[in-house]
């Protein structure tokens, strides 16, 4: 067996302060021996208690703490640092419990480079995320609030370069609208750097009609209101940008509030292409409306649109007397079976021959008109057009 008080003055001493942490903890000296097991780590991986100090690590190791880590990648992981390719590691896993039940768990390995015990190994197994450990000396608060901090420091990291990543802009002011943060994207919707925007007013970015606006919706971050609106913004060329902003008010623990945050998009291109299909829409409906020929649209049977000239032959002197009948009220009865048949083939999108068919106008009088339908868009569905 091998003699630990070289490695500890009193090895009982520091298993007792290892054995009051809620941590599992493994300490390895610098030939792989085990310095010291502490119960946390017994109960949790079924180790035998009476696993003497000098036992080969790398036995228990392989043995008792990897078969139940479930991830190959975290087993992995554990043994390079057992072998000394690692100096130091930390990932999350989840252990198969010797009760069957699973636990996620944060893993920390670290070789001690510093102090009266240079080379050893401490592997250490803490809730994920920790739980909030209870009072037992200054020793256990610091440990825990160095890995808090390592924590949040990871997480704040990790969620920075997705906000810097992301295809939106992500703009942070003050409870006076002053600028305090900015990612990328925001910077680059606006035409600023991210330097730049950091202590720039809200307000130096829309135009003078605007500012009311803008103060308004400030106000409504105070009252605690989170919305979406499209706000105008002034880029830094002058130009005017068009932007879909999502505001949440930003609150401490308390409830104060301490400013406001928003997601901005630039719709500009969009709004650039409802605008074209507006004035496209505009363009067409000028020439249906001055089209000599008649024209008309009807969706799930009942006439929504015709012209000046589809009025005209029906016999109405505005297109109001025609709009919302049924279109079978103006086709003839011997014709209406095919006319049905010919409507379902449009909404498919089928090529349909051009026909004569009898219509009745609505002083009663009949006449033979020739056309063809397709399939068109009217009130947001799908609609005929004759």
């Amino acid at each position: 067996m091998h003699e630990c008080a070289h490695i500890y003055d009193n090895i009982s001493v520091l298993s007792a302060v290892l054995d009051t942490l809620d941590e599992a903890v493994l300490v390895i000296n610098p030939d792989d021996r085990i310095a010291c097991i502490n119960r946390r780590l017994q109960r949790l991986f079924g180790i035998n208690q009476g696993t003497p100090c000098g036992t080969d690590a790398g036995l228990i190791v392989r043995r008792d703490l990897a078969p139940r880590i479930s991830e190959e990648s975290c087993k992995k992981e554990i043994l390079t640092f057992l072998s000394g390719h690692l100096e130091a590691t930390e990932f999350s896993c989840i252990l198969r419990l010797p009760d069957d039940r699973e636990e996620r768990v944060c893993c920390s390995c670290r070789v001690v480079s510093e102090g009266p015990l240079p080379g050893m190994r401490i592997i250490c197994f803490r809730p994920d995320p920790p739980r909030r450990l209870k009072d037992s000396g200054i020793e256990r608060g610091a440990l825990e609030q160095g890995w808090m901090e390592e924590i949040l420091r990871e997480n704040e990291n990790k969620y920075r370069f997705l906000v810097e990543n992301l295809n939106e802009g992500i703009w942070m002011v003050d409870v006076w609208g002053t600028t305090v943060f900015a990612n990328q994207k925001m910077a680059e919707i606006l035409g600023y750097s991210v330097t730049d925007m950091i202590g720039m007013s809200a307000f130096a970015f829309v135009t003078e009609e605007d500012i009311d606006t803008m103060q308004q919706y400030l106000q409504r971050r105070k009252r605690g209101i989170r919305e979406t609106f499209e706000l105008e913004l002034f880029h830094k060329s002058g130009a005017r940008i068009h932007t879909l902003v999502a505001a949440t008010p930003i609150t401490d623990a308390t409830g104060t509030f301490q400013g406001s945050l928003a997601g901005v998009l630039d719709i500009s291109s969009q709004k650039d292409m409802e605008a074209q299909l507006r004035e496209n829409e505009e363009k067409y409906r000028s020439i249906v409306e001055s089209s000599a020929e008649a024209i008309l649209i009807h969706r799930d049977g009942i006439i929504a649109y015709i012209n000046a000239a589809g009025a005209k032959l029906l016999g109405a002197s505005d297109p109001g007397e025609v709009i919302g009948r049924a279109i079978i009220d103006v086709i003839h009865p011997k014709a209406r079976d095919q006319v049905k048949n010919l409507a379902t083939r449009h909404l498919r999108e089928e090529e349909t021959p051009l026909i004569e068919i009898p219509i009745i106008r609505l002083d009663g009088t009949t006449a033979t008109v020739e056309g063809r339908g397709t399939r068109a868009r009217s009130a947001g569905g799908s609609a005929v057009q004759v």
